[in-house]
């Protein structure tokens, strides 16, 4: 029922704002895991908006679904404004690692107190100090763009998985569906029994993907996290 949907879609809204205020007040090493959970949380958000609107579709009393779709765009409102709260945070706390890490480098840097007899005579050694540090500045910014990307390919694939389970749902109406029908063209149980094993091994190809997949994100994650 839409109005399910539509208390499902509440208690995500309501997991997304206690996750963002973590968030915005958690150390800048726990970026990776916040973050990841925040998009499976925004992701399953948007599924349940698009089920809840297909619900409301289907509906007959013209006075529920009436309410029931000022409650939906209501809600999508809600995951609009969250959804930029959490990139707008996201971009901040990016440069806020990037100064710091800048900072700390800087850091590193030797001051002398006292002036040399020779002033050139610790130049090379400068020189090769600051370019060690320019390293190092060029080094955080790879880190720091190859997380971002990270990030961008988890979201990607978290919305293809809630792509592929509203797929899943529609099929399985789907098939049943054509089961009926074959049954009304008097197709033989030997038939349907051989399709419904051809479907059942493409079930299997599809948990294996989807197992294949996080498995990816695991490993990208412990490496790259």
């Amino acid at each position: 029922m839409a109005a399910t949907a539509g208390n499902n879609c509440v208690k995500h809204i309501s997991v997304l704002r206690k996750d963002l205020e973590q968030f915005s007040n958690s150390a800048p090493t726990t970026n990776a895991s916040i973050r990841g959970q925040i998009m499976t949380t925004l992701t399953a958000l948007s599924s349940e908006l698009d089920r809840m609107e297909g619900l409301i579709k289907g509906e007959t009393n013209v006075t529920k679904r009436e309410k029931s779709t000022a409650r939906n765009k209501d809600l999508r409102a809600q995951y609009s404004e969250l959804k930029v709260s959490y990139e707008q945070l996201g971009r901040r706390r990016d440069d806020e690692v990037a100064a710091q890490s800048r900072q700390e480098l800087l850091g590193r840097r030797p001051t002398h107190n006292a002036t040399p007899e020779n002033p050139y005579a610790n130049a090379g050694q400068e020189r090769e100090q600051q370019s060690r540090q320019q390293g190092n500045l060029n080094e955080a910014s790879a880190l720091n763009r190859m997380g971002n990307t990270l990030d961008e390919y988890i979201e990607s694939g978290l919305a293809s998985l809630g792509d592929l389970r509203d797929q899943s749902t529609a099929l399985k109406g789907t098939q049943k569906r054509l089961r009926d029908i074959a049954v009304g063209l008097g197709l033989s149980g030997d038939t349907i029994r051989l399709i419904e094993r051809r479907t059942k091994g493409d079930k299997w190809i599809f948990y294996g993907g989807c197992l294949f997949t996080l498995i990816c994100f695991y490993f990208i994650l412990k490496w790259f996290g």
